[in-house]
């Protein structure tokens, strides 16, 4: 070989190796996999209870099956009842101020409602295979946005678009279903899709509806399956930024929860409870994930703690705590958490968030 061409072949060699190797770095940079939280042995965070609100308390307000919460700018509490078709609202004490709509087809009524949001001045409502409804804080009708053809399995507001999940069967058998994760304007024109997931049943029943949250930045956390701790950020336009992720040793179901699907006749279809529950994000863009079983998997008793992880927005893992307030709807928002009625304790609970270090 001529001097000059092993000179080309020698340097050809070292830039692919180079290359390789920032590739390789750069993968490694993507993935987050913390180990200990910053703030170990730490009160990093404590919860101050505000108020409760009973949901039994048939004089003023009825509860049948609260499927989801908002509130508004003054700190208003808006709980959507999926039986009885009504949206009551509560002051920023608990205190009952009104009930809004009821079952039928008219502006101010609904039909089979899933889902609720508050954004500007306005209350969007999800109505199954129909629709978003939008009314103002008073109830009065304020528009109507057909989606007939979708499922969503939740919506979400943020500033001047949707975020949708929608599930959709891959084969006959429907053991196994493809997630959408897609992005529309508020009158529901699509803009992009940010992600897919698939999930073969066999597994369990998944619920990727709950496990998705907005930053201030619009920077979107959204789970990568049912049996991983990693959590994908991405852009508004579905470029992913980077994931993270902890070391986590998976625990099987309680003897709680076997009791409980023994009594209402219910299978238990998987070992294991899905590891990513939730994703909440607070005031401070830190980022709140709900880990294991929770209170959601029997819907019948406080004893059950869920693990909650905190992040920063560059999943740092910050610190971990056990608490049994985490439910199904459970959301935070103007510095408070709010969590729904279990079983055992009829009331919606709301507590102040302190951070004790900064």
């Amino acid at each position: 070989m001529k001097p000059v061409y092993f000179t080309l072949f020698v340097i050809c060699g070292v830039f692919i190796t180079f290359a390789y190797s920032q590739e390789k770095n750069v993968d490694k940079q993507q993935f987050i996999q913390n180990i200990e939280p910053k703030y170990a042995g730490s009160e990093f965070v404590t919860l101050e209870e505000l108020y409760k609100i009973p949901v039994d308390e048939y004089e003023q307000y009825y509860f049948s099956d609260i499927w989801a919460m908002d509130v508004d700018s003054d700190t208003n509490l808006y709980v959507l009842d999926n039986q009885e078709c009504t949206v009551t609202v509560f002051d920023k004490n608990g205190k009952f101020l009104r009930t809004m709509g009821g079952a039928g087809q008219g502006p101010g009524e609904l039909e089979e409602p899933g889902s609720l949001c508050i954004l500007d001045g306005k209350i969007y409502i999800y109505e199954w295979f129909k629709g978003i409804k939008v009314w103002d804080l008073q109830g009065n009708y304020v528009d109507f946005f057909i989606k007939d053809s979708s499922d969503f399995v939740v919506f979400r507001a943020f500033d001047d678009f949707l975020l949708t999940v929608e599930g959709n069967s891959i084969n006959e058998s429907l053991s196994e279903t493809e997630y959408y994760f897609e992005r529309y304007t508020l009158d529901l024109e699509k803009i992009n899709t940010v992600a897919r997931l698939e999930h073969k049943e066999k597994n369990g029943t998944f619920v990727p509806d709950l496990a998705f949250a907005v930053n201030s930045k619009r920077h979107i956390y959204f789970l990568t399956g049912r049996d991983e701790y990693k959590i994908n950020i991405y852009s508004a336009d579905g470029d992913i930024l980077k994931s993270f992720g902890r070391e986590y040793k998976r625990i099987p179901y309680s003897r709680l929860l076997h009791e409980y699907k023994r009594k209402i006749r219910a299978e238990v279809r998987s070992e294991y409870p899905q590891v990513v529950r939730i994703i909440l994000i607070d005031d401070c863009d830190y980022v709140w994930v709900v880990l294991g079983e929770c209170t959601m998997d029997c819907d019948a008793s406080y004893s059950v703690l869920s693990t909650i992880d905190i992040f920063n927005e560059d999943g740092e893992f910050l610190y971990t705590f056990e608490c049994p307030h985490f439910v199904a709807w459970s959301f935070i928002k103007c510095g408070r958490l709010y969590s729904r009625p279990t079983g055992d304790d009829p009331n919606i609970r709301v507590f102040k968030i302190h951070y004790n270090i900064k």
